[in-house]
């Protein structure tokens, strides 16, 4: 097995302690997200996506760990599991990372998550997402919902010069 890149390293260990700014560090200027809440983010909002999560880490009581990283090359995947309170509720989030490097194996261009959605659902939203969860319609209203607080936190954040 390889041992993986100090960018990929670093940006394991910056994410398990919620370093902001590590994390930016490691990622390339172009970085881009995507999972099933926030699907095909451009790098703005991919961006956003991690400062609101970090900068809201006290409300939502946010732990991560990760378990194995393998790869080689320009391609890494890890497991990571993240801890947090979400409209009140406990929810324990298995998460599939696929990681790829820029061309000078320097920094992360992109972060494509998976993790199952219908358990996420369930464990988030309650009854609502036991009964629904299943559905691209109840996908497709967290999306929305996901892009539309990130947007709100950006709106907010420029206006203090934050971000």
């Amino acid at each position: 097995m390889s041992t993986p890149p100090p960018v990929v390293t670093k940006y394991i260990e910056a994410h398990k302690a919620l370093d902001l700014a590590s994390m930016h560090e490691c990622q390339a200027d172009d970085y881009v997200f995507s999972d099933p809440a926030f699907p095909d983010s451009d790098t703005k909002a991919s961006k956003a996506m991690w400062a609101f999560f970090i900068k809201n880490r006290e409300k939502n009581k946010m732990k991560v760990t990760y378990g194995e990283v393998k790869g080689s090359g320009l391609v890494w995947d890890a497991d990571y599991v993240v801890d947090y309170v979400f409209n009140g509720r406990p929810v324990v989030n298995h998460i599939h990372a696929h990681l790829t490097l820029d061309e000078a194996g320097e920094k992360i261009s992109k972060q494509e998550d998976t993790f199952d959605f219908y358990a996420w659902a369930r464990q988030s939203l309650g009854l609502f997402g036991t009964l629904l969860g299943w559905s691209g319609f109840l996908r497709g209203q967290v999306q929305a919902k996901a892009k539309a607080t990130v947007q709100s936190f950006i709106e907010k954040e420029e206006a203090t010069s934050k971000l």
